[in-house]
């Protein structure tokens, strides 16, 4: 039947988000792009970042194909304790 997600990974800078648009295009998928710059204020609050994404995916599901865009998801799902920097990279 086909992919139904996919995970991109890479250093920053490498295009990651222009290889998830290119993919949006030329599969005539819609594209929602969830990085935090464009969506602060949304859905404020300590569960708002899982509002926003449950209703991101609700609206990718009911308007298949689509293309789920999360940058910088680090910043959407820390709780502000953890230090800059002090992510899962070696």
């Amino acid at each position: 039947s086909g992919v139904n997600a996919v995970l991109l990974a890479g250093c920053k800078g490498v295009g990651k988000r222009t290889l998830a648009n290119a993919i949006a295009t030329e599969t005539g998928s819609i594209f929602l792009d969830l990085t935090p710059s464009n969506t602060s204020g949304m859905f404020p609050g300590k569960k708002g970042p899982y509002e926003l994404v449950y209703a991101a995916l609700r609206m990718a599901k009911a308007h298949q194909p689509a293309v789920v865009w999360i940058g910088d998801v680090e910043t959407v799902f820390t709780s502000g304790k953890a230090k800059k920097g002090a992510g899962g990279d070696p």
